[in-house]
């Protein structure tokens, strides 16, 4: 055997010893929640669509009619500075990815219309719930996050891909993230709400996480 190949194998042997053999799934969404993966169809919490709006219609057509009447402003400044637009119900949304060269977003309103969605967001209840049935998780620990995604830390590497494997056989799929991603021995799972998530999806995935996390405590025993 060369030793390059050598070399490649014994990796790939301790990588698969410590729980990091990573696997390609299949994916296919169908929409803010569900999702076909390997073939089986999911609730899907691992979705970037927080708003759950990336396939409404009304909104594809909206901004598509926007974008033909109005272009993207003079100077690229936007269609609100084109139109010379003034007006205290305006929510200008951005992000802060590759143009500033920072990570996140920004919503820029009126005080009262940014109260609304921090004190009424289905994210912000959901993530309550998710609080709530942590405590019977442990001896792992829900992340405390103000964003859709809540990282449930398992630390094991092993364990993180049975949980997440046994939750995909329970029609729930909720991803495992291991080191080299995260740091070592804070393996995860990358739960990731959705506005378009009902509150039955939520009790589900709570119900099952509490099943699964039992049985592989005892099983571990």
């Amino acid at each position: 055997m060369s030793t390059w190949r050598h070399r490649f194998v014994t990796d790939a042997a301790e990588w698969r010893s410590a729980g990091l053999e990573r696997r390609r799934r299949v994916v296919r969404p169908l929409s803010a929640t569900t999702a076909e993966v390997d073939g089986k169809m999911v609730t899907a919490y691992a979705s970037n669509d927080y708003l759950g709006l990336s396939r409404d219609p009304r909104l594809i057509e909206a901004v598509a009619a926007g974008a033909r009447l109005y272009g993207v402003g003079a100077e690229g400044r936007g269609s609100v500075q084109a139109l010379g637009l003034q007006s205290s119900a305006i929510v200008y949304m951005g992000t802060l990815g590759k143009s500033a060269g920072l990570s996140g977003a920004f919503i820029a309103a009126d005080r009262l219309i940014i109260d609304r969605p921090i004190q009424r967001a289905r994210l912000a209840t959901y993530r309550d719930r998710l609080q709530r049935a942590s405590s019977a998780w442990k001896p792992y620990r829900l992340l405390c996050s103000a964003t859709a995604i809540q990282p449930l830390i398992i630390g094991d590497n092993v364990a993180t891909v049975e949980i997440a494997d046994a939750l995909l056989r329970e029609g729930l799929w909720v991803p495992a993230i291991r080191p080299p991603t995260v740091p070592q021995g804070s393996a995860r799972l990358r739960i990731t709400l959705s506005a378009a998530h009902s509150a039955a999806d939520i009790d589900c995935l709570c119900k099952a996480l509490s099943q699964v996390i039992a049985t592989s405590a005892a099983n571990r025993a």
